[in-house]
């Protein structure tokens, strides 16, 4: 069994095959009888220097047209047939290739959004992912060229060394020899090559980071404002001076180890021609052999050459494409059980949290530590806590973005692990604190929420309704039609505060049984915020509903206020009772509260 892992290239022939088995067929075929064709060129031109050296014994014009003309006209015909064929076959590697290419992207990009989020807080995964995407943009073209380059020019050096054989073996051993060493050499040095390059990725990503930060938007201001772009460049320039030192270095080195191998096959095609021209001169040949095998010889050299590149060009290639296929091969930890079942249709009793305990891969930081919990069916609850207490980490364990170390969730009794993934994140509706912001349309944005639905205008309005966007987004150039964002053609930008509406409507726009919201309203103006708050309490009948924030006006929405401080909960229940004890709780919003009774005395 051929180790598909270790041997990519196997992987690779069936990926070009998969992508597009039609033109993959046609194109191969055209390959073979272009590898072909030169072989019968040099055939039919034998014979008119044969013809033409040995004269014709009976001169006339039928005759001329019979030895003469006829094969004349049957080059031309090849030759012409070879034109249209190279024509036809460029073309088809260019519709390969894009094919291919675009086979290649849409694997990554399913790998992509279906990777555990662990993967992300990887600096491993974070070097196999540049490696595969940054090689996937020119690898695929290179792999079709070589593999097209492989199949032509192999069956032209099977061929021709099968021509070359008649004349003498010896020949045929000559341009052998000659090759061979310059093969191993170049694989060789392909393997320093990639060496290097896999040692080097965090120092491209590094550059490439650098590069990133000054040509995005969202850097944009800091730089100008800190005058970090000389600082920026410099490092840059620093690191890509490194980079091409040492990859200078090799390839001077490259260039030395590879000329005593180019010495020989000169001298190995000087030893055939000279077999040829003696042969010829001893008589054992005909003057049209002799341009025949020359040629033969000579095409023979020159096919070997291109089929060494090629293959020298493949093998490193293929070392390269096992970066993507060790990021293809990454396997999947949060997958379904057997047996796993669909979330129910109606949630009666809640969530039950239990001696949940997590630590973050690669980390031995206790994040959250025993924590058990209730909430219950048509509650909002609030989660409080300083930055670091572990509130956005519970939020990715209720979603099954990560599994925990220890302990349980549980949703009306029956642990989420059993639940198929897909339909317990379909039944949770989710604002991160670091919502996107998508570069489309107004309607397209809020309708992301759920995608797996027709987008319903009025749905998506009344979303907006409920957190005060709806007037700006009418108010747009054409409405809820218009793109936002800066990146096309005929867009708009939004303000901090209305690209949180948007995502927030987008959340409200799915009608899920669980809805979970981290600082919802944190860029809202007060209006927008106590109108969205008062929309909320009545959007969050007959649901479970969990708002993360610190904001004093928003944790006095829910039903019941849970306190995490260093992973633990310390205190629990109504914004009345929490601030009746001096606690966590009280600590922490405590200057919110002092600046209300100064405001009401004001």
């Amino acid at each position: 069994m051929v180790n598909m892992q270790k041997y990519p290239l196997y992987r690779l022939i069936a990926i070009v095959w998969k992508s597009s088995p039609l033109w993959s067929s046609v194109y191969l075929c055209l390959l073979v009888v272009l590898g072909l064709l030169p072989l019968v060129q040099f055939y039919i031109i034998k014979i008119l220097i044969d013809t033409v050296a040995n004269g014709i014994k009976s001169p006339g014009m039928s005759q001329f047209i019979d030895n003469v003309f006829y094969p004349l006209l049957f080059l031309s015909v090849i030759q012409l047939l070879s034109t249209i064929i190279s024509r036809i076959g460029s073309e088809m590697q260019s519709i390969q290739m894009q094919y291919f290419s675009d086979y290649i992207h849409n694997i990554i990009h399913d790998k992509s959004v279906n990777i555990d989020l662990e993967y992300y807080e990887n600096t491993d995964y974070n070097n196999t992912l540049h490696r595969a995407q940054q090689e996937a943009s020119y690898r695929p073209q290179r792999l079709i060229n070589d593999l097209s380059s492989i199949v032509q020019n192999g069956f032209s050096v099977v061929a021709v060394s099968g021509m070359l054989f008649f004349a003498h073996w010896s020949i045929v051993v000559l341009i052998i020899v000659a090759v061979l060493p310059e093969i191993f050499i170049s694989l060789k040095l392909s393997r320093v090559l990639y060496a290097w390059t896999r040692k080097r990725t965090t120092l491209n990503r590094l550059a490439y980071y650098y590069s990133w930060m000054m040509t995005r938007h969202s850097f944009a201001k800091e730089i100008r404002l800190f005058g970090l772009g000389d600082l920026f460049i410099d490092r840059y320039k620093e690191l890509m001076k490194s980079l091409r030192k040492e990859k200078t270095a090799m390839t001077m080195k490259n260039t030395l180890v590879a000329i005593p191998g180019q010495v020989l096959g000169g001298a190995a095609m000087l030893g055939a021609f000279s077999i040829i021209a003696f042969l010829t001169v001893t008589g054992k040949q005909t003057i049209g052999g002799f341009v025949m095998y020359f040629q033969a010889c000579r095409r023979g050299f020159e096919t070997l050459k291109q089929l060494q590149s090629a293959l020298t060009d493949l093998y490193e290639n293929n070392l390269f494409l096992s970066n993507l296929f060790e990021y293809l091969d990454l396997p999947l930890k949060l997958t379904d059980v057997i047996d796993a079942k669909n979330l129910p249709a109606q949630i009666n009793k809640g969530i039950t949290i239990e001696n949940l305990t997590f630590t973050y891969p690669n980390s031995d930081t206790l994040v959250l530590d025993n924590i058990n919990l209730e909430i219950h069916h048509g509650e909002i609850v609030a989660i409080a806590g300083r930055n670091g207490s572990g509130k956005t980490t519970l939020i990715k364990l209720l979603c099954r973005m990560y599994d925990p170390e220890n302990g349980s969730i549980k949703i009306d009794d029956c642990d989420i692990r059993k639940y198929k993934v897909s339909s317990l994140r379909q039944e949770m509706s989710i604002l991160f604190q670091d919502w996107a912001k998508y570069q489309f349309t107004a309607n397209e944005s809020i309708w992301f929420g759920d995608c797996t639905q027709i987008l319903q205008p009025e749905k998506i309005r009344e979303s907006a309704t409920i957190v005060n966007a709806d007037k700006f987004i009418s108010d747009l150039p054409i409405g809820y039609d218009t793109k936002l964002g800066n990146w096309f053609d005929n867009s708009v930008e939004l303000s901090n505060g209305e690209w949180q509406k948007i995502a927030l409507a987008r959340t409200l726009y799915r009608n899920a049984q669980i809805v979970i919201l981290d600082e919802p309203t944190s860029s809202f103006d007060i209006e927008s915020e106590k109108i969205t708050i008062d929309n909320l309490r009545r959007f969050a009948k007959d649901r479970i509903t969990i708002v993360v924030s610190h904001r004093l006006s928003t944790l006095m929405m829910a039903d019941r206020i849970i306190v995490l401080d260093k992973g633990r909960v310390t205190q629990q229940g109504t914004f009345a009772d929490l601030i009746q004890v001096k606690g966590s709780y009280l600590q922490i919003v405590s200057s919110q509260l002092e600046n209300c009774n100064h405001n009401q005395t004001i």
